[in-house]
């Protein structure tokens, strides 16, 4: 019959510190010596994983806080901001900000971002504009499979 005794109740005479034995026939194991109590790292193995996709561009259009805009309808339109995330390097990101000034009037600008990167900030919603000018031709010619929109 197995019994489970203190390390200062043993009565074999050997006294451990807190820990406790269990005893059974001839056999004697600590709990730190069972199997299941065996810290193994699952994530040993998986190494780092890099933050940045340089395969995709992502489009992301956020609200501002800020009173909202009153149409010509007379609703209520807040203020939007709209991120370009992850293009590629081979396109000059000035020339791209100074073309995004130009064509929908507004301010547009280059941001420093620790996690993603350079990223181009618009003032206003242009995804769909902007959608259509990194995929034609005429514009940066990336294909659909590589642009991805948020929001």
């Amino acid at each position: 019959m197995s019994e489970l005794k203190s390390g200062s109740e043993s009565e074999s005479g050997s006294q451990t510190e807190g820990s406790t034995e269990i005893t059974g026939g001839s056999e004697v194991k600590r709990r730190c010596e069972i199997e299941n109590f065996k810290s193994i790292d699952p994530f040993a193995e998986a190494g780092k994983v890099d933050l940045k996709q340089n395969n995709q561009v992502h489009l992301r259009c956020q609200q501002t806080g800020g009173r909202p805009k009153l149409t010509k309808e007379g609703k209520k339109k807040p203020h939007m901001l709209t991120t370009v995330q992850g293009l590629p390097e081979i396109f000059d990101m000035k020339k791209v900000v100074k073309f995004f000034k130009k064509k929908f009037a507004c301010a547009c600008c280059i941001v420093d971002d620790k996690v993603f990167g350079k990223v181009i900030q618009i003032q206003g919603d242009y995804k769909e504009e902007i959608f259509n000018f990194l995929t034609t031709k005429e514009g940066l010619g990336l294909s659909e499979e590589t642009i991805v929109i948020h929001g």
